[in-house]
């Protein structure tokens, strides 16, 4: 029986190699593409506005109604400021708005 040649063996050994960094670079091709399509869903398209409703002297204004008005649609969000005058709007569309402040 003849036994295989150095070159013989280099090439199986080459070959082998090869198609081994080829499935590791798929691997990672396809490792990547996962991980990216992960953080492309965690994306939103919401936003918040908040803000604190002061006096003239500087003194902060509780229970005083908040309204943000979505400038292309005219659809009203309205809150209600805290003890410190602090409001927010979360999870809001996003657009323009116009804030308006009403107290009595």
């Amino acid at each position: 029986m003849k036994s295989p040649g150095i070159i013989h063996l280099f090439s199986i050994g080459l070959k082998t190699g090869l198609r081994r960094m080829a499935a590791v670079r798929i691997l990672i091709l396809a490792l990547l593409c996962g991980c990216l399509s992960i953080a492309a869903s965690a994306q939103t398209f919401r936003g918040a506005i908040n803000g604190a409703v002061t006096d003239p002297a500087g003194s902060s204004v509780p229970n005083a109604q908040v309204k943000a008005t979505e400038l292309s649609t005219g659809i009203d969000h309205t809150t209600v400021t805290t003890g410190e005058g602090v409001y927010a709007f979360q999870d809001m569309p996003l657009g323009l708005y116009k804030v308006t402040v009403t107290a009595s």
